[in-house]
């Protein structure tokens, strides 16, 4: 029992620090519904002028960047 605790706590402290932010990487989710009129399109999506993705119906992406302005 005390095993399984020790195991719980430190899985607790490492999820812990994966998710912590330093502030200096950020992410732009972007996400498209689903909708049946239109679901066998992709959209493409441009990050200043780029194209980075295309979104398939019921879908996402994430962009990691760095925290700023973005035309999108």
């Amino acid at each position: 029992m005390q095993k399984n605790f020790i195991l719980l706590i430190l899985f607790l402290v490492l999820l812990q620090r994966s998710y912590a932010n330093d502030g200096t990487t950020s992410k732009i989710v972007f996400y498209r519904e689903y909708n049946y009129y239109g679901s066998a399109i992709a959209h493409k999506i441009y990050v200043n002028g780029v194209e980075i993705a295309k979104l398939k119906n019921n879908s996402y992406f994430e962009y990691p960047c760095t925290p700023g302005e973005y035309s999108i």
